[in-house]
């Protein structure tokens, strides 16, 4: 990651976790963590998919043990992922992020 002054940093920037879990190849996470001074790591679980997803138990095993292991590895960043049962917008609002996100990345 290339290195940035404290005093360049400008904005707070937020990575919405989908499908990538994984820290190691992720490029929307290094992006977003790109002159910001903050980055908020945010999983969120809609409520919608719980609701009318088609997923066995397996599935949401595997679900529960891969935000495991994105939660060790984002310790280990001195960083925590906020895992919502709730709309991204939702979650936007509680953090008092709306309207000062200057890239959402998606993976």
């Amino acid at each position: 990651m290339p290195e940035t002054s404290v005093d360049q940093k400008m904005h707070r920037s937020i990575h919405w976790f989908r499908k990538g879990l994984r820290l190691h190849d992720n490029p929307s996470l290094l992006a977003a963590c790109q002159n910001a001074s903050q980055v908020h790591p945010v999983f969120i679980l809609d409520p919608w998919f719980v609701k009318h997803g088609r997923v066995g138990v397996n599935r949401w095993r595997f679900l529960v043990q891969s935000l495991q292991d994105l939660d060790e590895s984002l310790k280990k960043l001195n960083l925590r992922y906020i895992h919502e049962y709730k709309t991204r917008f939702q979650v936007e609002l509680e953090l008092g992020l709306e309207n000062q996100l200057e890239k959402d990345p998606f993976s």
